[in-house]
């Protein structure tokens, strides 16, 4: 889970003001959710250059907010998930593959 400080932090990295006492409703999920599409790109670099992937909150956080790096469709997908369960959202991840 984040902490209040990390949330304001990801908000700031999405180009967004972070409001702990804002109602968690759809409107603010459509502003977050296009917020990081708009700014957190993908890419998949560290796979490129052999580099280990975590898909562990801390290295997220860092990886995304703290170097403002992006990241590939798990760690952009799992980091976002995180944070709005961190903000009370429910969340249900899903896993799809094609061929």
């Amino acid at each position: 889970m984040f902490t209040e400080d990390q949330l304001r932090k990801t908000f700031l990295r999405v180009g967004l003001e972070y409001d702990p006492s804002a109602a968690r409703d759809e409107a603010l999920l459509a502003r977050i959710q296009y917020a990081f599409q708009k700014t957190v790109p993908y890419e998949n670099l560290d796979i490129l250059f052999g580099v280990p992937l975590s898909l562990e909150p801390e290295a997220l956080y860092d990886k995304i907010v703290a170097r403002r790096r992006g990241g590939y469709c798990f760690e952009l997908n799992g980091f976002l998930g995180m944070v709005l369960r961190a903000m009370g959202y429910p969340v249900t991840d899903y896993m799809a593959r094609f061929l």
